[in-house]
């Protein structure tokens, strides 16, 4: 096998949520291997930091402030990148938010929004707005953080599981349909993982919250510790690379087993 495989050497990646947690792995992974990165996200200062990290490692980085639930902001986004770098070779997908949501009865209409809009919505429009580029170029690698909890039914979730859920059902969706052009959509599904979120969700809920995902994940149980944003990462350079050309359509679920485990004994 060829290690060149994995390189991204040259290559031009927009990361979207790129400014914090796994967005932020993924876009200096990639810059690791080779390449140049758009940073995707709503905070000009986080941008920039990451823009810094990626700079030092000897890689290009563009930053573009974006709300990637509104389709003028993709537009732009997109444009800047192209002539930024000329090309864009993948798309990964990573911004995304998670609220407590309460009883599915309770879930206010702008709750429900919010989600659907930023998570969803936000997939779609930023796959719809590279897919012309990658189109003309005959090839693209689409990346879309799903979530287990689109796999799942999740108490206290509705908006959040029916965005990741839906997530799933567009990257099968894009897969079949572009598939003809050369282009791969592929989603990862992670279970727990280290970031502002997770963490924002504990002081939230409490400890137990935490500990529970822990016992119901079989590594997790093994090791004493949830996944950090650099597995997800690594599960995202083989989906962006070309070691993964052959698979399109897959949801890869990065939950150190949790979904494969009925119950705990």
């Amino acid at each position: 096998m060829n290690f060149d495989l994995f390189s991204l050497k040259d290559r031009v990646a927009i990361v979207t949520g790129a400014t914090s947690g796994i967005g932020k792995a993924v876009a200096i992974g990639f810059a690791n291997f080779g390449a140049n990165v758009v940073i995707v996200g709503r905070d000009a200062a986080r941008a920039n930091t990451v823009r810094e990290a990626i700079e030092k490692i000897g890689r290009k980085a563009y930053t573009a402030i974006t709300d990637v639930s509104k389709a003028d902001d993709v537009a732009r986004m997109r444009n800047e990148a192209l002539n930024a770098f000329g090309r864009i070779d993948i798309l990964v997908n990573s911004a995304g938010i998670a609220k407590i949501e309460g009883a599915a009865e309770e879930c206010s209409e702008e709750n429900w929004n919010q989600t659907i809009d930023t998570n969803l919505k936000g997939t779609f429009l930023c796959a719809q707005a590279v897919a012309p580029t990658m189109i003309k170029q005959k090839k693209g690698k689409i990346v879309n953080l799903a979530s287990i909890d689109g796999i799942l039914g999740v108490p206290r979730e509705a908006a959040y599981c029916s965005s990741k859920g839906g997530i799933m059902a567009l990257t099968r969706t894009l897969a079949v349909e572009w598939a003809k052009y050369n282009i791969c959509v592929n989603a990862i599904a992670p279970m727990d993982v280290a970031t502002e979120m997770h963490y924002g969700w504990l002081k939230m809920l409490g400890p137990e919250f935490g500990e529970y995902g822990r016992k119901r994940t079989p590594l997790s149980r093994a090791r004493g510790t949830i996944a950090q944003p650099d597995d997800i990462a690594a599960a995202a350079l083989f989906l962006a690379s070309d070691a993964s050309d052959w698979i399109t359509g897959h949801v890869l679920a990065v939950d150190g087993g949790s979904t494969i485990e009925e119950e705990l004994f």
